[in-house]
This record gives C-alpha cells, sequence and structure tokens, in this order.
C-alpha cells in the first residue's frame, strides 16, 4: 500500500511540475514581443517580366497582353518605405528602336534587396481593373547570398490603389519560422517604363 501510495504522490507532483512549465513557457511567449513590423517598397525591373504567352487578350488595345489563366515571373528591387516618389525607381538604356537593353536601379545605395514574383493572370488579365488580376508567390530576398534572408508571402495582387492583405507563408534565416500578413498597394505603374510600383507592409511573426 505506501509503495502505491508513494507511486501516486510522485506522479501527482509530475503532473504539477508539467503544468508549472507550460504555464512558464506560456506566460514566457507571451511576454516575448516576437513580431516585428516593418514596411518597404518594390520597383519592378520590366526586362525581367516574362510571361509564358499561352492564354493572351485576342483584340483592342491590349491584344497580345496576358489573359486569364497566364502565368508569369519578374522580378525587380527593393527600397525601403519612402524611397519612390513620381519616377520608376529604375533607369534603363534603350535601343535605337526604343527597346531596353538593360535596367538598373535608380538608386542603388538604398537597395535593400531583390523582389521575386510569380504566379498566374486572373480577372480579366492585364484588362482588369477593379478586383485580383493576379495570384502569385512574392519572395522578398535581404541581402545576399540568395536565401539566406527571405521572406515569401502567397495571395491576390490588385490593380486598384487599395491594400491587399496577403499571408506570411515563411521564409528564411531569423523568418525561418515567420508567419503573419503582408499588406500590399499598387502604387502604378512607372512612368517611362511601364513597371510595377507597390508598398508592402509586413507584420511578421518571427
Amino acid at each position: 500500500m505506501t509503495e502505491k501510495r508513494t507511486a501516486r504522490r510522485m506522479t501527482v507532483i509530475l503532473v504539477v511540475a508539467l503544468l508549472a512549465s507550460a504555464v512558464v513557457v506560456t506566460t514566457a511567449w507571451a511576454n516575448n514581443n516576437r513580431w516585428r513590423d516593418f514596411e518597404v517598397e518594390v520597383a519592378e525591373n520590366p526586362m525581367a517580366f516574362v510571361p509564358a504567352g499561352d492564354h493572351v487578350i485576342p483584340d483592342g488595345p491590349l491584344a497580345g497582353f496576358p489573359a486569364y489563366g497566364d502565368s508569369f515571373v519578374t522580378q525587380g528591387w527593393i527600397y525601403p518605405a519612402g524611397t519612390l516618389g513620381d519616377g520608376d525607381g529604375i533607369v534603363c538604356d534603350t535601343a535605337a528602336d526604343g527597346s531596353l537593353v538593360s535596367c538598373e536601379p535608380e538608386f542603388p545605395d538604398l537597395v535593400i534587396g531583390e523582389w521575386t514574383c510569380y504566379g498566374v493572370h486572373v480577372g480579366e488579365g492585364a484588362a482588369t481593373e477593379t478586383g485580383a488580376w493576379v495570384i502569385t508567390t512574392q519572395n522578398f530576398n535581404f541581402g545576399s547570398p540568395y536565401g539566406d534572408e527571405t521572406i515569401v508571402t502567397d495571395g491576390f495582387e490588385s490593380p486598384e490603389d487599395v491594400e491587399v492583405t496577403r499571408a506570411i507563408s515563411g521564409g528564411t534565416g531569423s523568418y525561418r519560422m515567420a508567419r503573419g500578413e503582408q499588406t500590399q498597394v499598387f502604387l502604378g505603374f512607372g512612368e517611362d517604363y511601364f513597371n510595377v510600383l507597390t508598398y508592402n507592409s509586413f507584420r511578421v511573426r518571427r
């Protein structure tokens, strides 16, 4: 009987200890602010935009542009929020016929990373004026070498000047456990090169 009581008492003590540990851990997580908020802007490199060309708008002013279902990949440069004004965020060399030869960041000293985006056109493709026009995966690569410090997001994008919430699906480096939300606002197209410009705010749990 004594041995049974001793075993039962040890079991109770162990359970209480485990519960106490769980409370301590929970409290530590609650008191430890693991959320990080920050903002960036993106200037697309127009030479990096490559649509598949499997589905195109057949006629009209946007004939030949991507239609619903056409996939694409593109890249650009990441700047601190507030960098982009009325320009394009890029400078490009052009050939005599006006075609692009090369493009570089307009503010190279302010570049904090490279942005890569791939996805599929939805809505009315390039003709979309309201609502979602693409659904994409975006990779924000901060610094070098590639992949050491990244945030990956997934969701819709809109051609309107509205906030669109996207899911932070992961990352690497200090963001390897990243979860949270990205809020994207389309700032419009560049004046000279028709490149996509966006504002992006992040609320990340690391």
